[in-house]
């Protein structure tokens, strides 16, 4: 799943989280009190899981740019090592 699909899953999911937040708000629920609304509880969920995905690409793109940068030094390290001989 890329970046930018996944980032407009959180949108969405943020949306549903805080409408049914409302709704629980004007019925007079208080905030503590949402954990035991069963809706409110997979929309809060879904939207941490959505999160804890996107921290995931985030760490799997970190990974690949510090392979990326050890492989252009590595190719730089071996031209110099090539140079001194």
């Amino acid at each position: 799943m890329n970046r930018q699909s996944l980032e407009r899953q959180i949108v969405l999911a943020a949306n549903r989280l805080e409408t049914k937040t409302a709704e629980l708000n004007s019925r007079g629920v208080a905030a503590g009190a949402h954990r035991a609304d069963p809706a409110w509880r997979s929309l809060n969920a879904s939207h941490r899981q959505l999160k804890a995905r996107l921290r995931r690409i985030g760490e799997i793109e970190q990974l690949d740019a510090d392979l990326k940068a050890r492989k252009a030094g590595g190719a730089s390290e071996g031209e110099d090592a090539a140079d001194e001989e």
